[in-house]
């Protein structure tokens, strides 16, 4: 299937079967113990709160084959927000078809539609496919900081 048979668009309530099931499976590369209600209330939450941008890549015949989710994070420094692409991901079936390069492109015009100032992602280094394709499509490593990480301890 070529990528002109894919179309990207805002995820709905009635996409929350398939897209649970996406979720799961993206989750599963992180060793995330398989949690599909967990999944569809966070998913509900984030579609009914629209604190979320979830976009979705939808076959010719609707199944859906990938996700994107999308956070919009307001700056004091600029005055202006910028976007943090959290999550993407492509079905195994699907993949090294364009999909990723599609999402990642659907990202990059809605930042630039809603006067966001730029994007930001985080490629763990076992993901080799999103490291090669972040630079491809116009990301540079930033250099004005290091990221730090504090857990909640449960």
């Amino acid at each position: 299937m070529n990528v002109e048979q894919i179309y990207i668009r805002r995820a709905h309530g009635a996409d929350l079967p398939q897209l649970t099931r996406l979720v799961e499976q993206y989750r599963a590369v992180f060793g995330m113990t398989p949690d599909a209600s967990g999944v569809s209330k966070f998913l509900v939450t984030r579609l009914d709160n629209n604190d979320a941008l979830i976009r979705v890549a939808e076959a010719a015949n609707e199944q859906l084959v990938g996700f994107c989710l999308v956070l919009t994070i307001p700056g004091t420094v600029r005055l202006q927000k910028h976007f943090m692409l959290q999550d993407i991901f492509v079905h195994p079936d699907w993949r090294r078809r364009g999909i990723a390069r599609l999402m990642v492109s659907d990202v990059q015009e809605q930042a630039t539609e809603s006067g966001a100032i730029g994007i930001m992602l985080e490629a763990p280094t076992h993901l080799k496919a999103a490291q090669e394709l972040y630079p491809r499509m116009g990301f540079g490593r930033y250099q004005g900081a290091k990221f730090y990480w504090w857990s909640v301890k449960q």
